[in-house]
């Protein structure tokens, strides 16, 4: 679900789908119960453009629009 967020770049969305994922196979992983591991490093990827994603639009919200308002 966080990657589908990503790509329709809904970033807040898929932060917060991303967090519970890596939770979520943290968890099982300490609990010894199968996990692929290469999906650790695919959620963190995730992750990383995730808060990139975040990052640029927080910045394009709070940029100047170059228009006077009187």
């Amino acid at each position: 679900m966080g990657e589908a967020y990503l790509r329709k770049k809904f970033a807040d969305q898929a932060l917060r789908e991303l967090e519970l994922s890596l939770d979520l196979y943290k968890r099982m992983k300490e609990e010894k119960q199968p996990v692929d591991p290469a999906l650790e490093g695919k959620i963190e990827n995730a992750l990383t453009r995730a808060n990139i994603e975040a990052r640029t639009k927080k910045s394009t919200a709070n940029a100047p629009t170059g228009q006077n308002v009187p």
